[in-house]
């Protein structure tokens, strides 16, 4: 195995995600991070999770609530569901966890859904 595997993976993994490269980022970026506080930043994401709750209900207000996708489903054996959550589901569990539980940070992986989401529902 290629020993620097895992630093290959993980620079596909942060330039798929939309991170840049730290080279690129100019004084201004990481001023932010550094001035901003934790709680701005939870602030920040609470923010755009509302917004993306808001486009998820005026994409289903237009199209149809029937066509949403589900985030997970849950199958017996004939195929019928039998549990399912929908994205705005999962969106608005997101935005109770950011609100009631301050410890409670979103995994990256849930960032990027979200990206996933708010191109699915223009």
């Amino acid at each position: 195995m290629n020993p620097r595997y895992i630093q290959y993976s993980w620079q596909k993994y942060y330039n798929q995600s939309g991170f840049v490269d730290p080279s690129d980022i100019g004084d201004d970026d990481w001023m932010w991070n550094k001035h901003h506080s934790k709680e701005e930043r939870r602030e920040s994401i609470t923010e755009k999770v509302l917004r993306l709750r808001e486009r998820i209900e005026n994409w289903c207000n237009k199209n149809g609530y029937d066509k949403m996708d589900n985030d997970v489903e849950r199958k017996d054996e004939e195929g019928t569901i039998y549990y399912r959550r929908t994205d705005w589901d999962m969106v608005d569990d997101l935005y109770g966890l950011l609100i009631n539980d301050e410890q409670w940070w979103p995994h990256p992986n849930q960032f990027l859904k979200m990206n996933e989401l708010w191109k699915r529902y223009r």
